[in-house]
């Protein structure tokens, strides 16, 4: 499983605005800023060069509060996204600026979107259990300058109920392709819940309690198993409920996380490539097949997990990284092969 652990923060409303309220941010992409004027059930903008009056929203009931931030890659200038809350849940709808007015750039995105320290959007889905409210966070993406909710290809929810005293490990099979979020809370405090992947590398791992609840997940390319470990060792009288959230999104990785992702991998076979070095007095690995061994078993091909991740060769296909070494010299080179089969610009070597 690729990392991905999402960043929930504190400050949900660090760029909201309350209603009554006006704002300057420039969210016409001319760089002057514009006077963003927020009512009861409407949001104007006052073009901040010209003097332009644009009605983004009126007559929106539930008009909860408005958000300016960076949403959308293709569209210049910051964006307004308007929450919406017509009963318990809400609703946020994303608006930017294009061909003189402002038009939606979202489809309608659950709950108030915020942004991860990666800058991913993340939206949250309300889930009801014994515990009361749950807020499990939804991946967002911008596909054909649209922002939208990736779906959910399969959903686990359960609550379950662990002793005083002990720790149950719940493995689940994740398909290939999916982005997977992993979410829990708890009615009592000092639980850990850990997260690990097929090789049992360490994903995500926190205490919680009623207020911090656990999230993590990351990307798997191939079929894998994932282990979510509950830990209630530290009470020795209180049995702890926990509710449990597996959700897999139907998911395609940008060519920028792919291009990432096999830098990740020659990253990983410099650092077994070295290891060798290390048990070998300092001799380096001739071939891939003799530190194949000391690869982590979740060592896949980011771009095609049937395509071999590492191999001894100067032309790579898609996703490949690739080892040379020169006898001679004693020296390596280790090359990777973006989505696209070309060569990336990283090379790394043991050369001085």
């Amino acid at each position: 499983m690729k990392k991905y652990v999402i960043f929930i923060f504190a400050l949900i409303f660090m760029f909201s605005f309350l209603k009554g309220e006006t704002k300057m941010a420039d969210v016409t992409g001319d760089g002057v800023d514009d006077e963003i004027k927020i009512g009861e059930q409407s949001v104007v903008v006052i073009n901040g060069a010209t003097g332009t009056r644009h009605i983004v929203v009126s007559g929106e009931e539930g008009l909860y509060t408005v958000q300016i931030n960076d949403y959308c890659s293709s569209m210049q200038g910051k964006e307004i996204a308007i929450v919406i809350c017509p009963g318990a849940a809400c609703w946020t709808e994303i608006y930017g600026f294009k061909i003189n007015q402002f038009k939606k750039v979202s489809e309608m995105l659950p709950g108030i979107v915020t942004l991860d320290e990666e800058g991913n959007l993340i939206g949250y889905r309300r889930h009801l259990w014994e515990g009361g409210q749950a807020y499990v966070p939804c991946p967002i993406r911008e596909e054909k300058k649209l922002l939208k909710a990736l779906p959910i290809k399969k959903e686990i929810a359960k609550t379950i109920v662990i002793d005083a005293g002990k720790t149950k490990d719940i493995t689940y099979t994740i398909s290939g392709k999916t982005l997977v979020v992993c979410f829990a809370a708890v009615k009592e405090k000092d639980v850990i819940i850990s997260l690990r992947d097929e090789g049992g590398s360490l994903v995500a791992s926190q205490k919680i309690n009623p207020t911090t609840a656990f999230i993590g997940g990351g990307y798997t390319p191939a079929d894998e198993e994932v282990t979510l470990t509950i830990d209630n060792s530290y009470s020795v009288i209180t049995p702890k409920v926990v509710y449990y959230v597996i959700d897999q999104y139907e998911y395609k990785p940008s060519k920028e996380e792919l291009d990432a992702a096999v830098r990740s991998n020659m990253h990983i076979v410099q650092l077994s490539v070295e290891l060798y070095s290390t048990e070998n007095e300092g001799v380096y690995p001739r071939a891939v097949s003799n530190f194949l061994h000391l690869l982590p078993s979740s060592f896949i091909n980011p771009v095609d997990p049937d395509i071999l991740p590492v191999v001894d060769d100067t032309k790579g296909k898609p996703g490949q990284v690739c080892y040379i070494y020169d006898s001679k010299t004693g020296k390596y080179k280790i090359y990777g092969f973006d989505a696209d089969g070309k060569r990336l610009s990283l090379v790394i070597s043991n050369e001085r």
